[in-house]
């Protein structure tokens, strides 16, 4: 989204941090003024935000300049808020608070914030690190971890992943944690509630999320060998 910077001091700044709280997948451009400086300045990608760096901006020149970043990252609440901030990459320490504002009609609004549907699944993107399951004590996929998304969740809310095999039978359930919207994961390592390996087979998996609407879910299998 653009933003139009004014600057406090004269010395400008080349650097532009935008927290986003979850790791970004990728940043596709950063224009200054509709010039690409993301081929001459790599973007610095970290856990919970992205730096961006450009030729300086200095007042009063450049008072004007807009600068358009375009970004891929995996939203998990409504109306999630990222902060950003500019600085002069030689005084890292002193940095401005970019103010929520819009720099073109483009966008409505003045809240940097992202307006994610309200509907969809609560649980999404559910996958597992292996689809098969070797608890044999040799150190490749002794345990397989289910990893999933919670979406939209306020408040604290209980998740746990259930094990069932084919007849149905809870076999084991793990984790009862408390959690809120983010990205997780729950491991099992082939074993039941009694701590005795299953058999080899087929299995089902269930990530259930216990919500003040009642329980949300999302299922899949999981084999298990030796």
């Amino acid at each position: 989204e653009f933003r139009r910077v004014l600057f406090r001091s004269d010395k400008g700044f080349d650097k532009l941090e935008i927290f986003t709280q979850t790791r970004v997948q990728s940043v596709q451009s950063v224009l200054v003024d509709g010039v690409e400086m993301i081929d001459r300045f790599p973007p610095e990608i970290e856990d919970d935000r992205i730096v961006l760096s450009f030729d300086r901006l200095v007042a009063p020149q450049d008072n004007e300049k807009r600068i358009e970043v375009v970004f891929d990252a995996k939203v998990l609440r409504f109306g999630t808020e990222f902060t950003g901030w500019v600085y002069d990459s030689a005084e890292p320490e002193l940095k401005q608070q970019i103010k929520p504002g819009n720099a073109t009609f483009r966008f409505g609004g003045d809240v940097l914030a992202v307006r994610t549907p309200m509907s969809g699944q609560l649980i999404s993107d559910v996958q597992l690190s292996s689809n098969v399951l070797t608890p044999n004590g040799d150190g490749i996929n002794d345990q397989v971890l289910i990893e999933y998304d919670v979406r939209n969740v306020e408040g604290n809310a209980e998740v746990a992943v259930n094990v069932f095999d084919l007849t149905g039978r809870l076999v084991r359930r793990i984790g009862n944690e408390l959690t809120r919207s983010g990205s997780f994961g729950i491991a099992w390592d082939g074993r039941d509630e009694g701590g005795v390996l299953v058999s080899p087979g087929i299995y089902m998996y269930q990530v259930e999320l216990d919500v003040d609407g009642g329980s949300k879910m999302a299922t899949g299998i999981v084999s298990v060998a030796y």
